[in-house]
């Protein structure tokens, strides 16, 4: 039987919103966790950049390499860029999509307000479920906040939200939440095929994403029968 690539996916917070993420002790905490998942030996490292920009983010991974730059405040250079520096990579893989046409990203903008005056209770509960899941994610060094971004239960709880409100958006005939989970999924649906489309037998693949995306991505990797899904807590533990 032919071996199957293996993929390991790590959700994460957007580093870019925790303020003191650049201060050393962070930084220190950030070296430990990339010393962890480097021991996963990854072959390619998957971010959360949109494809057509594969060549810049490869251009800024050479000044990095060459110490020309220091890594920014964002997960990509935080996490990416040093995990495929200390395993000698000469590249980095962009597999995201975000395409949207103006006329959705206005009908969307639109659409989420009239959610809030014409189903206000719907509306309401929403935010409710979103700031117990916020509650559930403790703060504490990277490292624990990382096991907690890819924590099963949260990951479900996360994707739960989307069935269970966001899908009960809108009334006919703007069905705004079904509208943007078409989009989500869609987006998800890219991202693997990105992935797939990357690998080769051999490959061990790590994907850095938000932590949002874990449960699909995993659900469309698991299901596929073409990868070995790789459980992060082995790395994190």
């Amino acid at each position: 039987m032919r071996s199957k690539p293996v993929v390991l996916v790590m959700g994460v917070f957007h580093f870019r919103y925790v303020d003191d993420i650049l201060e050393p002790y962070r930084q220190k905490e950030i070296q430990e966790l990339s010393q962890r998942i480097a021991e996963f030996r990854p072959t390619k490292v998957c971010v959360e950049e949109v494809l057509e920009r594969n060549d810049e983010l490869n251009e800024e991974y050479q000044k990095f390499l060459s110490g020309d730059s220091e890594p920014l405040a964002n997960e990509i250079q935080q996490l990416g860029y040093r995990i495929a520096r200390d395993l000698g990579h000469e590249q980095i893989y962009a597999t995201d999509y975000m395409h949207l046409d103006q006329a959705d990203k206005d009908l969307l903008e639109h659409g989420f307000e009239e959610v809030e005056k014409k189903q206000p209770e719907l509306y309401n509960e929403s935010n409710e479920w979103a700031e117990r899941l916020h509650k559930m994610f403790k703060p504490g060094t990277v490292l624990e906040m990382i096991r907690s971004h890819n924590d099963d239960e949260i990951n479900a709880f996360d994707h739960q939200y989307y069935i269970r409100y966001r899908a009960r958006f809108g009334e006919y005939p703007d069905y705004i939440g079904s509208f943007w989970l078409r989009w989500w999924y869609r987006r998800n649906l890219i991202i693997y095929s990105n992935i797939a489309r990357l690998a080769t037998e051999d490959d061990r693949i790590l994907v850095i994403y938000g932590n949002s995306h874990n449960y699909l991505l995993k659900q469309f990797i698991r299901e596929s029968g073409l990868f070995e899904l790789e459980h992060i807590d082995r790395y994190l533990n």
